[in-house]
């Protein structure tokens, strides 16, 4: 792909009404390159697959939209930006029925930790228990000493205490942001957020420069957590948390999903027993996690 071919695509990236992967696909199936539909008229637009209420506001959107002041910010705030076609793009996520066409990245990805699979989700509840806090560390410790990058949400709570464990331990970690990479959410992370840079992590996401969290994204945000990782561990979680539906993105894209078991009374050990009924691999060590990896 020509450099500026991959422009445009950064560019339908920044539209923030929405195209997502399955529209853009759509568009260059009809237009056969970025660059031609980006300059497509409306009438082509709704050909291609778009709604006529989406391509109005594309129009809208392009023609007020500035590609170099976008490019120019970009290198101000030492953004970096990956698209599907690059060769350093994770490869298990451009495994996944809809990867992200472009991935947002501040901090480390050239190096060959970023390009490898060795890498593990560990998610969980917000308002983790001590004990959930207790085996998140735990469980995060062994995994970092086993060589696996650790992937989070940079959530409070199981999140912090994900990347913090991997970065105490000197190993790496990437963080899965639901707002745009420039933006820090929540505030309350503002010193794991740049700990994580310059220890040699990242911060990735697919939405746009400046685009802050909605409920909407988060789902959206739980399948790119789930899809750069070998497989997913949660450590605490209620029956209906964003936890869990990562999980479910998990075992969608074929990913291993492992449980660590925790009180039967305790209303935050319901997700993790529920997924151990369904099939979920019940794990107490990083033992079980890594027997598991080795039969795929």
């Amino acid at each position: 792909m020509s450099s500026e071919e991959r422009f445009y695509w950064l560019f339908f990236s920044a539209f923030e009404e929405g195209i997502g992967p399955i529209r853009f696909q759509l568009l260059l199936n009809y237009f056969k390159t970025a660059q031609k539909a980006w300059r497509g008229q409306k009438s082509d637009l709704i050909q291609a697959g778009l709604s006529p209420r989406i391509a109005e506001r594309f129009i809208l959107f392009r023609n007020s939209f500035s590609p170099e002041l976008y490019l120019k910010i970009l290198r101000q705030k030492e953004i970096s930006y990956l698209t599907l076609k690059d060769s350093n793009y994770p490869p298990l996520l451009k495994q996944i029925s809809d990867p992200p066409f472009v991935l947002y990245v501040k901090g480390s990805f050239q190096e060959e930790w970023f390009k490898t699979d060795n890498k593990m989700a560990v998610v969980g509840s917000r308002k983790a228990t001590s004990y959930g806090l207790q085996i998140t560390q735990s469980i995060t410790y062994e995994l970092v000493n086993s060589g696996l990058t650790i992937v989070s949400g940079l959530a409070l709570g199981v999140d912090t205490i994900a990347h913090k464990t991997a970065l105490n331990n000197r190993g790496k970690t990437i963080a899965v942001l639901g707002c745009g990479v420039d933006l820090i959410y929540p505030p309350q992370n503002i010193n794991l957020y740049w700990q994580i840079i310059d220890e040699g992590g990242c911060i990735i996401s697919e939405m746009p420069l400046n685009q802050w969290v909605n409920k909407a994204v988060f789902p959206a945000r739980n399948r790119i957590i789930s899809g750069i990782s070998q497989g997913v561990i949660i450590t605490e979680g209620a029956i209906k948390s964003g936890a869990l539906i990562t999980c479910s993105y998990a075992a969608q894209q074929g990913r291993e999903v492992f449980a660590l078991p925790g009180r039967i009374d305790s209303l935050l050990s319901e997700g993790p027993h529920s997924l151990i009924k369904k099939g979920a691999k019940l794990a107490t060590t990083v033992k079980d996690v890594l027997e598991e990896l080795r039969k795929v």
